[in-house]
């Protein structure tokens, strides 16, 4: 079932609570002039994330030191053979190269900043497909709670505004 929405008087913090407190399964996309991005929940948890404007993950594991950039070319390499496709982070944890507590990390954390890149537009329109995205799941089994990355990615963009 699909849902379409435009941010104009309806905020994103609303939609995806919204998606959160009904224990939806599927995807958001948010499409903004030239940029988008896409949040994948199971149960109303967001499990992954991205966006146009944000490193991927493979990239941000690379930069922090957890992975070498040859590494994620492999990984991407053999992604890219994968039917269906397998995320990433299972390749990683499958080959031994990122350790579980590392990858939980890192993905929540750019849960977060992929929020924080959306919150910032000042227009766009919402899609949620309910069962999509499922099979590209990351990592994050559990999901991040809705109300706690709203807070934590809010809070962190007042603290980039007053600075």
């Amino acid at each position: 079932m699909r849902y379409t929405a435009h941010l104009i008087g309806v905020g994103l913090p609303e939609v995806i609570r919204a998606v959160g407190a009904s224990a939806k399964t599927g995807d958001l996309l948010v499409l903004s002039s030239q940029r988008s991005a896409r949040f994948t929940f199971v149960d109303g948890r967001i499990v992954h994330a991205t966006a146009d404007n944000v490193e991927r993950l493979g990239l941000r594991l690379v930069s922090a030191g957890c992975l070498t950039g040859a590494q994620l070319h492999e990984a991407l390499s053999r992604q890219a053979q994968t039917t269906p496709v397998v995320a990433l982070s299972t390749l990683l944890l499958d080959l031994e190269w990122v350790e579980e507590s590392v990858l939980e990390r890192e993905t929540a954390r750019h849960i977060v900043e992929v929020v924080r890149e959306v919150l910032s537009w000042s227009d766009g329109t919402l899609l949620f497909e309910e069962g999509a995205g499922v099979g590209r799941v990351a990592i994050l089994g559990a999901g991040v709670n809705v109300e706690s990355l709203l807070l934590h990615a809010s809070t962190t963009t007042d603290e980039l505004r007053d600075h």
